[in-house]
């Protein structure tokens, strides 16, 4: 009966439900989308919370740890710059308590290191004392941007920390940027908002 009339309905495959499992059906599909976004939601939450933070500061704090020899030779080698070797042995000798009392921003051996161990930033010391305008300059790739980025979470630390108002940059991070105001590289403003949107949806951002 097919073969002499292919229109015909018994030549049609049917599903009665629309969430079968087999074939015509999207149960398969759904369920996919359903843990997928259960995953990402998970994802999302673990980002939010900054358990994923956490997670990867302490494997590199681990992998920090084992290569020490990178702070020995810091320490043996000679600066030429009495005024950096004279801040660097204020800012290494000192407790944090004692440098908030004077330091807006107190950076304590702070260092990035990229996988293929490129070193950008080596145990970099320093501090800002409040009310001082402080310009950090350097060659290109001497890692000025790479700090910054440190300093505003853009990318994690491998070792050392950074303070701003006494507040830990690892630690506490949300309290250290409420005081921190950053202009990139790049112009990074919504064209789509005006100056007073903007304005309000960084001070709702910043709290």
């Amino acid at each position: 009966m097919c073969g002499l009339k292919p229109e015909s309905k018994c030549c049609t495959l049917f599903q009665d439900s629309y969430f079968s499992w087999h074939e015509l059906g999207i149960g398969k599909q759904l369920t996919s989308l359903f843990i997928f976004g259960l995953i990402c939601i998970f994802l999302l939450a673990m980002s939010e919370s900054g358990v994923i933070r956490k997670m990867r500061i302490k494997i590199e704090k681990y992998k920090s740890s084992r290569r020490s020899v990178f702070k020995q030779i810091y320490e043996t080698m000679e600066l030429s710059d009495v005024d950096v070797a004279n801040e660097n042995r204020r800012i290494t000798h000192a407790t944090i308590t004692t440098l908030a009392l004077t330091d807006a921003l107190i950076i304590k051996g702070l260092t990035k290191m990229y996988k293929g161990k490129f070193t950008a930033v080596d145990n970099l010391n320093l501090g800002v004392k409040k009310g001082e305008i402080f310009g950090l300059l350097g060659i290109n790739g001497a890692g000025k941007t790479t700090t910054f980025k440190m300093l505003t979470g853009d990318c994690s630390i491998t070792s050392g920390d950074a303070y701003i108002n006494s507040f830990s940059i690892k630690n506490h991070r949300r309290k250290a940027h409420s005081y921190l105001g950053y202009c990139p590289q790049f112009d990074a403003c919504i064209e789509e908002l005006t100056g007073r949107e903007t304005l309000t949806m960084f001070g709702r951002i910043k709290g």
